[in-house]
C-alpha cells in the first residue's frame, strides 16, 4: 500500500531542500526478529522521492514514551564523494495505531561523513575539519579512546556516534540511540584521545 503526500514545507532559512510529509497505513511488517517496521522498506522507498538511491533500512526507532508516539526511521546514507554521504532519515509519528506520518526533512540533503562504512556515518559540526573528526571517530571505533577517570565514563556505552564538533581545544562527541544520548568532551594528548567529561543525557 502506497502512502499519500499530505504537506510540503519550504524554509528560506533552511539549508535543506523542501520537506514533504507523507502518511502511510501501518502494514504490520516486521524484521526477522519480530521487531516492528510499521511500513515496509519497499513502500517507503517507492513513495518518498528523497529516499531514491538508498538501499536498506539501518534503524527503526519509534518511541512510545513520546506523545504522540514518534521517532525516526534511518536508511543507509547515499555516498556522494570521498568520505561524504547524504543522510536518509525520516522523522515519523504514529498518530493512530494504523497511521504513520513521516517527514523527509532530514532525507533531502543533510550531509554526513564516514570512514570506511557509510552505514557508520556521523554529522560534522560547522567549523570542524573532516580529517580531525575522522581521527576522533577511529579512536572510538577502534576502542582506543581513553577515559580520564571513572567520572568521565558514560552511563550507557555502545550507542552509535552521531556528531563530532570542535569547540576550542576540545571535541564534543555526541552519541544517541532510541531515546538515550550523551555528549563526551574529548582532549587530544600526545596523539591520544582522552574523554575528560561525559555530559549524560536522559533516557526516555
Amino acid at each position: 500500500m502506497r502512502g499519500t503526500i499530505v504537506g510540503l514545507f519550504c524554509s528560506a532559512a533552511s539549508t535543506f531542500a523542501c520537506a514533504a510529509t507523507f502518511t502511510f497505513p501501518v502494514d504490520h511488517s516486521a524484521t526477522d526478529h519480530g521487531q516492528p517496521l510499521y511500513v515496509s522498506d519497499q513502500t517507503l522507498i517507492s513513495t518518498i522521492p528523497s529516499l531514491k538511491g538508498t538501499a536498506r533500512r539501518l534503524l527503526t526507532c519509534i518511541n512510545p514514551m513520546f506523545i504522540p508516539t514518534s521517532g525516526t526511521i534511518e536508511f543507509a546514507p547515499v555516498v556522494t564523494g570521498d568520505h561524504l554521504a547524504q543522510a536518509k532519515i525520516l522523522n515519523c509519528q504514529l498518530k493512530t495505531p494504523e497511521t504513520l506520518t513521516c517527514s523527509d526533512e532530514e532525507a533531502t540533503g543533510r550531509p554526513v561523513v564516514f570512514d570506511n562504512e557509510s552505514s557508520e556515518s556521523f554529522a560534522l559540526a560547522p567549523g570542524t575539519k573532516m580529517d580531525e573528526a575522522l581521527e576522533v571517530f577511529r579512536a572510538f571505533r577502534g576502542s582506543k579512546a581513553e577515559y580520564a577517570d571513572e567520572k568521565a565514563q558514560p552511563w550507557i556505552k555502545g550507542m552509535p556516534l552521531r556528531r563530532i564538533a570542535r569547540e576550542g581545544a576540545h571535541y564534543i562527541v555526541s552519541f544517541s540511540d532510541c531515546g538515550c544520548s550523551n555528549n563526551q568532551v574529548v582532549e587530544q594528548r600526545a596523539g591520544r584521545f582522552v574523554v575528560v567529561k561525559t555530559r549524560n543525557g536522559i533516557c526516555i
